[in-house]
């Protein structure tokens, strides 16, 4: 029998990070400070853009939600980049 980690929830780095720097680059081009995103979202704190900017850390649906929200753009932008070729994924 399989042992479980303490953590159930599925994590892959490598995605969080390519979806972080994606996120940080429309946010750039769009000319967002993390300050106006917070000040601008409703409950999206400069520490949740950061962590999810950073890849380090999940983030909610909702997060991703009230991010593209702010920047004005459809929340399957935010999901459109391309992923690293090796998986680093733990469970």
């Amino acid at each position: 029998m399989k042992k479980r980690s303490k953590n159930r929830h599925f994590r892959n780095d490598a995605f969080l990070r390519a979806l972080g720097e994606h996120c940080r680059k429309i946010r750039v081009k769009k000319g967002y400070s993390v300050n106006r995103m917070a000040a601008e979202g409703e409950r999206l704190s400069p520490s949740v853009i950061l962590r999810l900017e950073s890849g380090a850390g999940a983030v909610t649906v909702s997060a991703i939600l009230r991010y593209s929200e702010v920047l004005e753009i459809h929340p399957k932008k935010l999901l459109d980049f391309d992923l690293p070729l090796e998986s680093d994924s733990t469970d």
